[in-house]
């Protein structure tokens, strides 16, 4: 494991340990519904109905649901180490998830998911990308890497991860990740889907890997004002300050790391009112460092709790962020969609899975309301289920995103054409002079009227066609 790595873990493990200590003091409030979750018999926990049916049992409220599922997720399924070290596919379903009781992210959130559905709780599954135990700055922010969830309660959507609620090798409770608010999350989760961001303004991949790179007392301890605005220092001096507000009875320290060596910088701290500055010095070229910030919200407490962290690169490209001002996920060149979304349509359609398809196409839509191959490819599953009139629509809106795009021409002229041919099939059975060979005749021709335009263009577009060269004379024998 790089240094770096290490160092990470090692205050990882220093923060879950501070962070239980918080849990035990604020779960007060949940105290009753945590002693009632942590009691159902095992017998109750053998499937996600038999679940769900016993934590409706005492929950007075939708709260104290989310509450119970939460406290015994974490507290009776514990981290798949071993699938996570080998990058392993294994099944993550909540059913599997409750025979084992082991999951990585995934399980985790399909069963909090699972639960809450059985429960009438309205709740999804959220992926996106995490700075997690082994994230570093420069590195790829290209597809999802973790899931959590969001859950619906009182009419209002939180979000919540079981996961790192239980991530330490001592599956031990962390209640910093029940309902965290969504401006504190977002340093740490950015999910695939803005809506899950739940925030009244965007924040972009741009800023989510310069935010500083902060831990759950963070919050707790109300610092503000940095001269350092994100987890990167570029510097060619050998010696700099930073500083920040902290309320007067708060603790401060910090450690400075170079490989396995670490420094203590308390001879560098010095702190006046609510202003601390820390003079980090003797730095060498070509280097990078790491600055851990510790500390307590009181000028009493026996330990304190690690903060933040900042990398210091003393060498010209040495860590450089990896995102720019229009970064977002890596799209696939010829979509323009995510290639966490390319994913799973090709999944899905080799599946024949049709309901999710749709679903996932529908949500890609609201992602990226104006890109036409979305509208195209559900034109394409509406028309292999049979609902026409949906299909037109979706060409046509495809259509009108992009003039010249050719696969929905394609499809809507030979659509249009084909129901024509149906028409004439039974058409020239009828009596030329019989009132419904009149009508259909007109509706023949009105289909074909409808063709026309769509294999003209796509003829323009692709000319070789010889079958579109053909349905074209059939067409301009009826219609002129």
């Amino acid at each position: 494991m790089p240094p770096y790595h290490r160092a990470i873990l090692i205050c990882l493990i220093v923060c879950v340990l501070f962070a239980n200590q918080l849990a035990a003091q604020s779960n007060k409030p949940f105290a009753e519904i945590d002693k009632f979750a942590l009691a159902i018999p095992e017998s109750q926990t053998k499937d996600v109905r038999q679940l769900a049916k016993a934590f409706l049992q005492n929950s007075k409220s939708d709260l104290d649901k989310v509450r119970a599922v939460y406290t015994w997720i974490t507290y009776h399924i514990s981290y798949d180490w071993e699938t996570f070290q080998k990058k392993s596919i294994t099944d993550q379903s909540a059913t599997k998830i409750l025979q084992t009781r082991f999951a990585v992210c995934e399980g985790y959130a399909n069963l909090f998911k699972a639960i809450c559905d059985e429960m009438r709780l309205p709740c999804e599954v959220v992926s996106g990308y995490v700075k997690g135990i082994d994230y570093r700055i420069g590195m790829p922010i290209d597809e999802p890497n973790h899931s959590w969830n969001a859950v619906k309660i009182g009419g209002k959507w939180f979000l919540i991860d079981t996961t790192w609620g239980a991530n330490d090798k001592n599956n031990r409770l962390n209640d910093y990740y029940f309902l965290p608010a969504p401006e504190k999350l977002i340093y740490t989760h950015f999910p695939e889907q803005a809506r899950w961001q739940l925030l009244p303004v965007r924040l972009t991949m741009y800023e989510f890997e310069r935010k500083l790179l902060v831990y759950p007392s963070f919050f707790d301890i109300h610092l503000s004002n940095f001269n350092h605005k994100e987890s990167l220092i570029e510097t060619s001096e050998s010696s700099f300050y930073l500083t920040f507000n902290a309320p007067p009875k708060s603790q401060i320290a910090a450690t400075l790391s170079l490989e396995d060596n670490v420094t203590d910088l308390e001879e560098n701290i010095s702190k006046k009112h609510n202003l601390v500055n820390i003079r980090i010095d003797s730095l060498a070229t070509n280097l990078i460092y790491e600055l851990n910030i510790y500390g307590a919200s009181t000028d009493s407490a026996q330990m304190l709790d690690l903060l933040m962290t900042y990398y210091i690169s003393t060498g010209k490209d040495n860590l450089k962020y990896v995102c720019n001002t229009q970064s977002d996920f890596k799209l696939d060149s010829l979509t323009q969609m995510p290639y966490w979304f390319m994913y799973r349509f090709i999944e899905y359609a080799h599946q024949e899975e049709h309901y999710k398809l749709e679903k996932l196409l529908q949500d890609g839509i609201i992602l990226f309301p104006k890109n036409k191959w979305l509208f195209f490819r559900l034109g394409d599953l509406y028309e292999k289920l049979n609902i026409t009139e949906k299909a037109i629509l979706a060409y046509q809106k495809a259509i009108d995103l992009s003039p010249d795009y050719y696969e929905p021409h394609y499809n809507l002229g030979v659509l249009y054409y084909n129901q024509a041919i149906d028409v004439y099939d039974s058409w020239r059975k009828l009596n030329p002079e019989e009132d419904q060979s009149k009508k259909m005749k007109k509706e023949l021709v009105d289909l074909l009227a409808k063709a026309k335009p769509h294999v003209i263009k796509a003829l323009t577009l692709t000319p070789e066609k010889s079958q579109l060269e053909k349905a074209l004379r059939n067409i301009n024998h009826f219609v002129n």
